[in-house]
């Protein structure tokens, strides 16, 4: 019989601060492929990740 772990959710921050860690070590790109899962708001995003741009 497998043995089962409860699974602790996840906050949105924790995930965004992994996305960040992420741009910093891979890039724009692949932090963006990262956050395709989880869905946010398009314009949460494109701030996160391209703050520069209006």
């Amino acid at each position: 019989m497998p043995t089962t772990y409860p699974v602790a959710p996840v906050s949105s921050v924790a995930i965004l601060a992994a996305a960040l860690e992420l741009q910093r070590t891979h890039g724009t790109e692949f932090a963006a492929r990262f956050l395709e899962p989880y869905q946010f708001d398009p314009e949460v995003v494109k701030a996160l990740l391209y703050p520069d741009h209006p």
